[in-house]
């Protein structure tokens, strides 16, 4: 979760752009060549890791609705606030 958006800030610095987040400046953009390397780290896994966060979310809500249809009515609760111990 965390590289996502780091790899976004490399790709989005190595392009000379400047960048803020919801109206606050986090970096100045820079005349001159773009940072190659960076540009394409970001443009090659950016993307990718987005995708595949989506893919494992999609894939725990489909074990989550499976589990409940197959009859294991607490698995959201268990898995939002854990098992209790008596």
């Amino acid at each position: 979760m965390f590289l996502i958006p780091l790899i976004g800030m490399i790709r989005q610095y190595g392009s000379g752009r400047a960048f803020s987040a919801f109206g606050v400046p986090v970096m100045e953009g820079f005349e001159g060549e773009k940072i190659q390397w960076m540009v394409d780290l970001g443009s090659n896994f950016h993307s990718l890791l987005g995708w595949t966060m989506l893919v494992l979310i999609l894939g725990h809500v489909g074990a989550v609705v499976m589990h409940y249809r197959q009859g294991d009515k607490q698995v959201l609760r268990r898995m939002t606030r854990g098992v209790r111990q008596h």
